[in-house]
C-alpha cells in the first residue's frame, strides 16, 4: 500500500515540475525501540544457536519450542540476571501451571484445561521477553531507522519513480509522541 501511495505521489510530482519533496524520517522511542530490542536479541541468539544473520537483519521467528533454543536462552539470562533469577522463573511458571490445573480441576474434574496441551516453548517465550525488555538500544539506533525510512522513500521515488534527485531532499530525523503511528513526514516545497 505505501507504495502504491508514493506512485500516487510519483505521478504528481512529475505533472508539477515545479514542486520539491522534502522527507523527514520519523521514529516512535517506544514501539520502534521494543522492536529494534527483540531483532537484537533474535540475532544475539541466532548466533549463539550457530548461525550467522546479518547485522542489519531481522534474523526470523524465534522456535520456542526448540530444546537448543531454550538451553541458549536459559544461557544468556543466567549471565544477564543470575542462576538465582532463573529459577524464580522456573517456579513461578510452575506456580501458574499448577493453579490453572487446579482451578480447572474444580470445575470440570480433568485437571488439564479443555483444549489446552502444555507449550512446551512457554518457558523460552518467557525468558526472551526478559531478555529483550533490558537488550540495549540507543537512541543512535532508533536514528538510524528513521534516516533508513527517509531514505527508502527517496529511493522508491528516485529510482523506478523517476524523480530527479534535486528534487527531493531529506530533513533531518525525529522523534514521535509514544501515541503517534510511525509515519515519514513528506513535505512539498517550491523549487528554488
Amino acid at each position: 500500500p505505501e507504495r502504491e501511495k508514493l506512485a500516487a505521489l510519483a505521478a504528481a510530482l512529475q505533472k508539477r515540475p515545479q514542486l520539491k519533496l522534502a522527507v523527514q524520517g520519523r521514529y516512535n522511542p517506544e514501539t520502534d525501540r521494543a522492536v529494534l530490542r527483540s531483532a537484537a536479541l533474535g540475532r544475539t541468539l541466532a548466533a549463539r544457536l550457530g548461525q550467522s544473520p546479518a547485522p542489519d537483519r531481522d534474523p526470523g521467528p524465534v522456535d520456542y519450542s526448540s530444546a537448543e533454543t531454550g538451553q541458549a536462552l536459559a544461557a544468556l539470562f543466567t549471565e544477564r540476571f543470575g542462576i538465582d533469577a532463573l529459577h524464580a522463573l522456573e517456579a513461578e511458571l510452575k506456580a501458574a501451571a499448577e493453579k490453572v490445573k487446579t482451578e480447572a480441576a474444580a470445575t470440570d474434574k480433568t485437571g488439564v484445561p479443555r483444549g489446552a496441551e502444555e507449550d512446551p516453548g512457554r518457558l523460552a517465550k518467557r525468558l526472551f521477553l526478559r531478555l529483550a525488555a533490558v537488550e540495549p538500544v540507543d537512541d543512535a539506533e532508533l536514528v538510524q531507522l528513521a534516516d533508513a525510512r527517509a531514505k527508502a522513500v527517496i529511493a522508491e521515488l528516485s529510482g523506478p519513480r523517476g524523480i530527479p534527485a534535486e528534487r527531493l531532499e531529506t530533513k533531518a530525523s525525529a522523534a514521535l509522541q509514544p501515541s503517534d503511528p510511525v509515519t515519514a513526514e513528506l513535505v512539498l516545497e517550491a523549487l528554488r
